[in-house]
């Protein structure tokens, strides 16, 4: 097994992907990349990679009913957009489409904040 210092680490984006939206285990991510599950761990915790199993109880309402967007769910619940993706697609939340007054009711509410 080569050195971990000699291999360089895959994108964030690569490591995010195979780890938390494919569901990989560390053990195999290490093996893959040739390195210890050691250096594995640093490299996702250098990229501030976490596991997020569960999906907070109030996101379907915020995002298909109140309207909150990727970006704003993403900082309320100080996590990655793709985050959201990922927990969009294990409930199934849509979002609703809103009445011109609801998106109006909604504007004022940001503004207001």
């Amino acid at each position: 097994m080569p050195s971990p210092h000699h291999v360089l680490p895959p994108s964030e984006d690569e490591l995010y992907t195979r780890y938390i939206l494919e569901g990989t285990k560390q053990r195999d991510l290490a093996d893959h990349y040739g390195v210890t599950i050691e250096q594995l761990r640093k490299w996702l915790s250098e990229a501030d990679i976490k596991k997020k199993t569960d999906i907070p109880p109030d996101f379907v309402e915020k995002y298909s009913y109140q309207g909150y967007s990727r970006k704003d769910l993403a900082m309320h619940y100080a996590v990655k957009p793709s985050q959201i993706e990922s927990w969009k697609m294990r409930t199934g939340a849509i979002k609703r489409n809103f009445t011109k007054v609801e998106r109006l009711k909604k504007r004022t509410r940001q503004e207001q904040a």
